[in-house]
């Protein structure tokens, strides 16, 4: 048999027969939203005319997400995950690209807002550091 310790028995005897334990609290469930975010790189090196040079880029994600939070990791991650983009940098990694979200949008549809996500713009990145 099981023994229960005093100061227990104690707590419950005081709490009388009608006590209920409160329930936890339901975690909120935020709802998915849809943000258009922004996204600049810097300081990305390729390969140009048999040389390595440096260069930047715009681009934009069209995420869902529960937070504006959220969906910059994810627009960010997106473009860290690039396999394309990655197999062509010539970064030494103490050297690597700075990426960052420069807009987020919340937006009610992507319809008006169609594009490939997969675009970037380049541009050469004077950016000497």
């Amino acid at each position: 048999m099981r023994r229960i310790p005093w100061l227990l028995l104690l707590a419950i005897a005081c709490t009388g027969p009608t006590a209920v334990a409160p329930e936890p609290k339901a975690k909120a469930t935020t709802a998915v939203a849809k943000y258009i975010v922004m996204i600049e790189g810097r300081n990305l090196i390729f390969a140009s005319g048999g040389k390595p040079k440096r260069f930047g880029f715009s681009t934009t994600r069209d995420i869902e997400a529960h937070s504006p939070e959220e969906a910059e990791q994810l627009a960010i991650q997106s473009v860290r995950e690039d396999e394309e983009l990655n197999r062509a940098l010539l970064n030494d990694p103490s050297d690597p690209p700075r990426i960052a979200v420069t807009q987020n949008v919340r937006v009610e549809s992507f319809e008006s807002h169609r594009r490939p996500d997969s675009e970037y713009i380049f541009y050469a990145d004077r950016d000497t550091r």
